[in-house]
């Protein structure tokens, strides 16, 4: 198996746990303010992640903790938005909606190197965002639409998503870092610490700290502590460079998919046949943009 496709069925696995993570938040932000969730969340994969690889984390350069900071605010950033706008809108929606940072992904480059997108990313942007407005129309009338506060969030989510893609991409290929061992699983772990704190802090700043959550929920929250959040940064962080950020992002693409199919499952959720549609047209959009 090639370096590429090796990569690249590891960042499937990785998208298949994030994947799964939009029904079991979807369920715990009914019981716990959302960004205590992120705090129990990120504050329970912090400790878990310094004792099992604590001596790979350790010591940790001051250039790198520098080149990371950045990195580690717009993933903070995405969790948070997503998080908070789970209370208002769907799981299903919040995949999708969060899948169009793959579009952002391509226009943040040309913009970062000051070049107009191509005429194929902009016809995928308006396609992107015309299957938006359908994935939110709740009825059969294509003219009553419920584009709510959650939804907005879950789109500065994807933005987020969107730079902090670049911006792991330009990290974890940047020549004066190479000598900096096991930067991957370091990069990683400060993303999830910053996370953690910074989650703490929003909590008691913005929110009354409150738990009334039962065993299942300690259960859920060990599982995401441990695979979406610990194991499938860390295999993003260490595979991404050998493959494009441009089909990455199709893989992580998937990720709308598995949790719609889940909260079909779990949570009974269903998209009308226009909202369908409209998922329909993201996808193809999301990947035409890829294909530019």
């Amino acid at each position: 198996m090639s370096n590429r496709l090796k990569a690249e069925a590891f960042l499937f696995l990785a998208t298949f746990f994030w994947g799964t993570t939009f029904v079991i938040t979807k369920l715990a932000v009914a019981d716990v303010p959302p960004m205590l969730y992120l705090a129990m969340r990120f504050g329970l994969a912090t400790v878990i992640f310094a004792l099992a690889l604590g001596r790979k984390i350790f010591p940790v350069k001051r250039e790198t903790l520098v080149a990371s900071f950045w990195v580690a605010f717009w993933y903070f950033l995405g969790f948070l938005a997503q998080t908070v706008g789970l209370k208002f809108t769907t799981a299903s929606k919040s995949a999708f909606i969060t899948g169009a940072y793959v579009l952002f992904v391509p226009l943040l480059q040309a913009m970062l190197k000051r070049q107009s997108p191509p005429l194929q990313i902009w016809t995928a942007a308006v396609l992107s965002f015309i299957g938006l407005y359908l994935l939110s129309i709740e009825s059969e009338s294509l003219f009553e639409t419920n584009f709510n506060v959650g939804d907005w969030l879950t789109l500065l989510c994807a933005v987020s998503y969107g730079i902090y893609i670049i911006l792991v991409d330009r990290l974890t290929t940047k020549k004066s870092l190479d000598d900096e061992p096991h930067l991957p699983i370091k990069l990683a772990f400060v993303q999830v610490l910053f996370c953690a704190v910074a989650s703490l802090v929003s909590s008691v700043t913005f929110e009354a700290p409150t738990v009334s959550a039962d065993t299942t929920f300690y259960l859920l929250l060990l599982y995401i502590s441990i695979f979406p959040t610990i194991v499938s940064t860390t295999l993003q962080v260490s595979f991404q460079k050998d493959t494009t950020p441009a089909r990455a992002a199709i893989i992580f693409m998937c990720e709308a998919v598995i949790s719609a199919a889940l909260a079909a499952v779990f949570l009974k959720e269903s998209l009308g046949t226009v909202a369908l549609i409209g998922a329909g047209v993201m996808l193809i959009g999301l990947v035409m943009s890829e294909r530019s």
